[in-house]
Parts: structure tokens; sequence; C-alpha cells
């Protein structure tokens, strides 16, 4: 799965359990996610320089082995279990922050998964969605075998998505399809569930909702 939590990440931790995901790439979350994590039984990495960073968890049954970090915006982790690949999580940071746009941080990402051997699953919140340079990171990541889970499984076009993943200022009439995850095309996906706007941002909890995919994890062995 992957999660904007909008901040204060440990209080919402029961949010996380609730989803039962295996792996979790979470954006927005404070310095102490890893020992928090570590304190209930999970593995973590984290990047980010202030109060709100980028995780990669493990559940118990996972191992992360954390890759040369490659910027503020991404974490990159070879992930270890009933499946091995490498697991890099993205958040396209506030310009200002990343002193690159967010268009610029998902070509860098693309060139990051380029590089990278070996199955690879990309996650994350790209923060934009059908400005021509996105579409160009899009098509990039295509090009090296992945499928975007949320698109292939729906039959989909990006920028003809149903559902939004984010909601600006909290308003449901101000939504957009930002947050992505890409698979190995040869992995069979069982499901891609978003969550709702009704239980995560109507209750404040996040102005994102997660996006949870489901592999079959027999057809990968």
């Amino acid at each position: 799965m992957t999660w904007n939590c909008s901040g204060r990440f440990t209080t919402k931790w029961a949010t996380l359990i609730d989803m039962a995901a295996d792996l979790a790439v979470i954006q927005e979350c404070e310095p102490e996610t890893v020992a928090f994590a570590a304190d209930h039984g999970w593995g973590a990495i984290r990047t980010g320089s202030g109060s709100k960073g980028l995780a990669v968890l493990a559940s118990p049954g996972w191992g992360l082995h954390e890759s040369p970090r490659d910027s503020l915006y991404s974490c990159t982790a070879r992930v270890t279990g009933p499946v091995e690949f490498t697991l890099v999580g993205f958040w396209a940071l506030t310009p200002s922050l990343a002193r690159s746009s967010y268009l610029a941080q998902g070509e860098e990402l693309a060139a990051h998964v380029s590089a990278v051997e070996g199955p690879v699953v990309v996650a994350g919140d790209f923060n934009t969605t059908t400005e021509p340079r996105h579409l160009n990171t899009f098509a990039a990541l295509e090009a090296e075998g992945l499928v975007s889970a949320f698109h292939q499984s729906h039959g989909v076009e990006r920028g003809a998505e149903p559902d939004d993943t984010y909601f600006h200022h909290w308003h449901k009439e101000e939504g957009f399809h930002i947050d992505l995850m890409f698979l190995p095309h040869t992995w069979e996906i069982d499901s891609v569930t978003l969550g709702t706007f009704e239980k995560f941002t109507e209750m404040k909890i996040s102005d994102h909702v997660p996006l949870i995919v489901d592999v079959d994890e027999g057809a990968l062995r």
C-alpha cells in the first residue's frame, strides 16, 4: 500500500493495521516512525530532513535492506521474505524543499528505477496528474516493464480515473488522482482498492486515501 498520512503517523498506527498491509510506503511521517514501528515488530526505513518524511515499512515476516538513499523524496529498500524485489517509495516534495519541481523529481525517479536490477515496485505520491512531463515519466516507468496497478486493474488511461486519491483543502469536489503504484507487468494483480473520502478525509485522518494493491503471491515464486 501507499498512503500520504498527512502527519502524526504514529497516532494513526491502528489505521495502518486495519488495512492489513504486508508492506507500506508512507508519506509525511515523523522521525519517530522507525522506532515506533520497531516497537510493534515492524521493520522501517525513512528519509527526510524534517518532521514529515518518507518511510517504507514491512510487517513481521518481511525484511527491509536499505539501499543508498538517492534523494529526500525517494526511499529504496530491498525486500526479502515470501517474495524478493526492490521497493522504491516516492514523495514528490514541495519544490522549495526539494529544490526541484514535482515533474523533475518524477523524471529523476524514473532514471533511478531504470538502474535497478531485478523486479521493482514503485509506490508513492506524485503530486501531479496529466502534465506532459508527468505523462512522459509514466511512460518511462512503463518502458521499464512496469504497469500502474490502478490503471491496469480498472482499464482506464491516466487522467480518466473514476476515483480520486487526494482532496485539496479537504474538499471532496477538489479531488485529484495523484497516488500511484507501479508493479512488474508479469505480476498478477488480484485487486486494487482505494480508501474512501468519507472514512479518511471527512473524518480528518488525512487529505489522501490509501491505495492498496493485492497480488497473487503464488504466481511470483
